[in-house]
């Protein structure tokens, strides 16, 4: 038997979400009080705005844990003939598609497409947001029934962490937006300040859905030969 301590597994994940956005505020104020610089290779490794890096890196394999759970979850409920299987399997994949975006920025590539189709200034960033704002909402519908299925305290849990990861995903990516047209100078350290608390909430939020998705396995799933255990 494997044992596992939940609080390890969470002091573990927010120790390094912690440390990631400090990391990245550490290198922007040096950078925006000249100590360090923009094409230096330790503020690309660290700079949470940045791509192919240690926060995208972290970003991905967190993604991919929630797709191994959730794959998981779903093969345990198609053995129970569960009738929301297919609903797992769905979460499983899209899951996967955010970890492949996250690695990728594949989501970045609708802006030039978006920009055509509504006619609109080159220099408007993140119009991605709104057929992804579109995308999110098309979800909770379709999903709305699993969701009240599910027990109290695991469906608040998705909720909140939902809410945690939107609000960085979009609601502030879309304030990124407009603030990148309208801050300069050393007005920058505090569009940097957006962007980590932006990256802060995506990464609490698929902290918060992993914490969820380990808790649902424990209860649901005692024969599952992994112990969870609440000990440190």
């Amino acid at each position: 038997m494997i044992s596992i301590s939940l609080h390890k597994i969470y002091r573990l994940l927010c120790c390094a979400v912690l440390g990631l956005t400090l990391a990245n505020l550490a290198a922007q104020v040096a950078r925006y009080f000249l100590i360090l610089d923009r094409r230096s290779a330790i503020y690309r490794l660290l700079n949470v705005n940045n791509e192919a890096n240690i926060p995208t890196w972290y970003s991905t394999i967190a993604l991919l844990v929630c797709v191994l759970l959730l794959a998981l979850i779903a093969t345990l409920k198609q053995q129970q003939n569960d009738r929301f299987t297919n609903h797992w399997r769905g979460l499983a994949l899209l899951f996967l598609l955010l970890s492949l975006d996250e690695a990728a920025s594949l989501h970045e590539k609708l802006n030039p497409f978006m920009r055509s189709l509504l006619n609109v200034d080159d220099n408007l960033l993140f119009l991605w947001v709104i057929p992804g704002s579109i995308f999110a909402g098309a979800i909770a519908l379709f999903y709305w029934k699993f969701l009240m299925s599910l027990p109290s305290q695991m469906r608040n849990l998705i909720l909140f962490s939902a809410a945690l990861y939107l609000s960085g995903a979009i609601g502030l990516e879309l304030l990124t937006g407009f603030a990148v047209l309208n801050i300069s100078g050393l007005h920058q350290l505090l569009l940097a300040l957006v962007v980590a608390i932006e990256e802060l909430l995506e990464m609490l939020g698929i902290l918060l859905f992993i914490r969820a998705l380990l808790l649902y396995i424990g209860s649901q799933f005692p024969a599952v030969r992994i112990h969870f255990s609440q000990k440190d």
